[in-house]
């Protein structure tokens, strides 16, 4: 028996990242992989559609359509772990060196609709400082 659905009349629905908000990141790194994670009834990835769909970011909050950076998002959802059922969309996420990061995220369906986030999904990766070691000798007697 097969349930039909109907109509996906809902934008994708982004649930988390494989960082969490606010974390911090390596001092002079310059990039990361970034995991994205949403639920949506027909996906993002292209299918048996024919329309395009997809996550993309920005580092500002601006409509999908004009988005810079594009997300390898897949056909099928995750079977198993803490975001089973989810889709999943990865970048290698370009970072301001040494400086606190804000990213805007929005997705795309490729249902009929193609129906789009029209509020972005907000990331802020903490830029951390140099280790300074100030003595490196045993301090007391």
């Amino acid at each position: 028996m097969e349930l039909d659905l109907g109509p996906d009349l809902s934008p994708p629905l982004i649930t988390g990242f494989n960082l969490p908000d606010n974390a911090y990141i390596k001092y002079n790194l310059d990039k990361t992989n970034l995991i994205l994670y949403y639920d949506d009834q027909t996906g993002v990835a292209n299918s048996k559609t024919g329309f395009n769909g997809g996550c993309k970011y920005s580092e500002i909050d601006q409509d999908y359509s004009l988005m810079e950076n594009n997300m390898s998002c897949s056909t099928s959802r995750l079977t198993s772990g803490p975001n089973q059922g989810k889709f999943t969309c990865q970048t290698n996420l370009k970072l301001n060196v040494n400086h606190d990061n804000k990213f805007y995220f929005r997705c795309k369906d490729v249902s009929e609709r193609q129906n789009v986030n029209t509020q972005s999904t907000v990331l802020n990766l903490r830029s951390s400082q140099t280790l300074k070691i100030i003595d490196k000798d045993p301090s007391g007697d």
